[in-house]
């Protein structure tokens, strides 16, 4: 009966009689009745607990323990009081005594549970008030069993958390990255040399032309993807060579047997001055001991921008920073107009590897003993020879926003410090801040929207940027004279907000270098009045005019 009662079955209601009032049977209920009142039940929660409703319409929570099912045709349980006119027939006394021995013994296990301090309504069904628990929690778990719900579309990060991941991953990655700058820089600026601890006199003389000699012949190695991704991922490394295969090639191949004659144990020596010019590094992290099972990644063959002349740590002689400046500007202007268009070629080319190689002498370059325009000259230099050298190793930028990623990415190490293309470009036009605006016409960015690349010396130098600033404006000028307006290159822009002039300053600033016929325009419209001023949009379409 007690468990019929507690059975949470919501599909049809029920109807109880009290064995006791409500007061009697527990404090927690808040369904007010006597003994032997009707009630019909509304719901149960499955704990011992049901809401009724009394006949009169008072509703309420009571406890299940203090009831039993009523049965509507039977009579409600009587209730025998003193005087009562039918108590002298035996049927009727037959039935009074049968009602009176079950209100004695329902009063006895009333009073048995009020002597314990309390009234334990889960006593007045079971014996056991936990097990009772159980089982009425069984019941509710077995009308409400638990579902498996299968979603149909698969469950993915929302387009803000995958945003938020990949500015994280980007950031450790960048962090990691400055860490390893950090770390190769130090190994630069305090590296020593090992050559002399060769036994073969050719390996403890040999000089930088021969070492670079040397290491273009490792671009004939085989070479094996590395898989470097996290998580599993297909992210594949740049291509890597086992130490076994670098000793290999060094005992076997013909350049080296000619120029050096390496034994086994100077191919290992080899092998750690590799190392410890960053020549080849660890795949996995940079170790400083050369092994024959670590799989090695050839530093110039690295295309992440970074810092690029540490394919290798010089060990060469210290020399002017304007002299080797000039030169490596030459060389790589030479270098494109023998290959271009065709990127191809030059991306695989010994002579763009060797230069790569050869960039590593600006680590140890001299600042000292310069005139000021040669100061001038090295940051003009150096800011279009790494212009050209990024182009022709990774690819040139197609929007604003690629340009000054690479602009903060792509850096240089000279005279102990990093310059990034940014910081050279600004250290070159702080020369021309209120006094030299030319100097904007000596930066080339090789697009459309820049001047051409010109090789600076000490002695062309003022002839060279009034000729760049010349041939610039005659291509992208134009005079409207019709409506007394003026279309200026976007760099101009840049000169206007850097200088913070006025736009008819800067009118008279470009009309001496304009070629005749605008030239001439402009004078009139001068005359006349004001002229409007407009720039022209970026055009980031590669343009590659070297004068020299």
């Amino acid at each position: 009966m007690a468990d019929e009662l507690m059975s949470p079955r919501s599909d049809e209601l029920r109807t109880v009689v009290a064995l006791c009032s409500s007061k009697d049977l527990d404090e927690n209920g808040d369904l007010d009745f006597e003994k032997g009142a009707v009630i019909k039940i509304r719901k149960k929660d499955g704990t011992g607990f049901a809401e009724g409703e009394l006949e009169d319409g008072t509703v309420g929570w009571f406890n299940l323990a203090g009831v039993e099912a009523y049965e509507p045709d039977a009579s409600p349980p009587a209730i025998v009081t003193d005087g009562d006119d039918d108590a002298s027939d035996p049927a009727t006394s037959s039935d009074a005594a049968t009602s009176s021995d079950a209100a004695a013994s329902l009063e006895e296990r009333k009073k048995s549970v009020l002597t314990r301090g309390g009234v334990d309504t889960d006593s007045l069904l079971a014996p056991d008030r936990r097990q009772q628990r159980q089982d009425s929690l069984v019941c509710l778990l077995q009308h409400r069993p638990v579902r498996e719900v299968l979603v149909e579309k698969s469950i993915l990060p929302n387009a803000a958390v995958q945003s938020a991941q990949r500015k994280l991953m980007k950031e450790k990655k960048h962090k990691k990255e400055k860490e390893r700058e950090a770390q190769l820089v130090e190994r630069v600026l305090h590296h020593k040399s090992r050559n002399k601890e060769s036994d073969n006199q050719l390996l403890a003389s040999m000089d930088e032309t021969l070492f670079d000699e040397l290491l273009l012949t490792f671009l004939n190695l085989p070479r094996h993807k590395y898989k470097a991704g996290l998580f599993g991922s297909s992210a594949l490394s740049e291509e890597v060579v086992t130490g076994a295969q670098l000793v290999e090639h060094m005992l076997t191949n013909e350049v080296f047997v000619q120029k050096l004659g390496l034994t086994e144990p100077q191919a290992k020596l080899f092998g750690q001055i590799l190392v410890d010019r960053n020549v080849i590094v660890d795949n996995a992290g940079y170790k400083p001991n050369f092994k024959t099972k670590t799989q090695y990644a050839i530093q110039y063959l690295q295309t992440e921008y970074s810092i690029i002349n540490v394919d290798k740590i010089w060990e060469g002689a210290v020399r002017s920073a304007y002299d080797v400046s000039v030169e490596l500007t030459r060389d790589m202007i030479g270098i494109m107009q023998r290959y271009m268009p065709d990127f191809d070629a030059l991306r695989d080319s010994k002579e763009l590897r060797h230069f790569g190689l050869r960039l590593a002498e600006l680590q140890k370059v001299s600042f000292h003993d310069m005139s000021k325009d040669q100061k001038k000259i090295v940051n003009i230099n150096l800011y279009n020879m790494m212009v050209l050298y990024t182009h022709a190793k990774f690819n040139p930028p197609q929007s604003m926003v690629d340009r000054k990623f690479a602009h903060e990415n792509i850096q240089l190490l000279a005279n102990h410090l990093v310059y990034s293309l940014q910081s050279l470009e600004m250290r070159a036009v702080k020369e021309g801040k209120g006094k030299d605006p030319l100097i904007y016409f000596c930066l080339s960015d090789c697009n459309k929207s820049s001047p051409a690349t010109h090789l600076f010396t000490e002695e062309n130098f003022e002839e060279t940027q009034k000729l760049a600033a010349r041939r610039f404006l005659a291509e992208t000028v134009r005079v409207d004279e019709d409506n007394y307006e003026v279309t200026l290159p976007r760099m101009m822009q840049k000169i206007w907000k850097d200088l913070k002039i006025e736009k008819p300053d800067l009118v008279k600033i470009v009309q001496p270098l304009l070629n005749e016929e605008n030239r001439n325009k402009l004078t009139r419209m001068l005359s006349v009045g004001e002229v409007s001023v407009r720039f022209s949009s970026s055009n980031f379409t590669p343009s590659y005019r070297f004068e020299q």
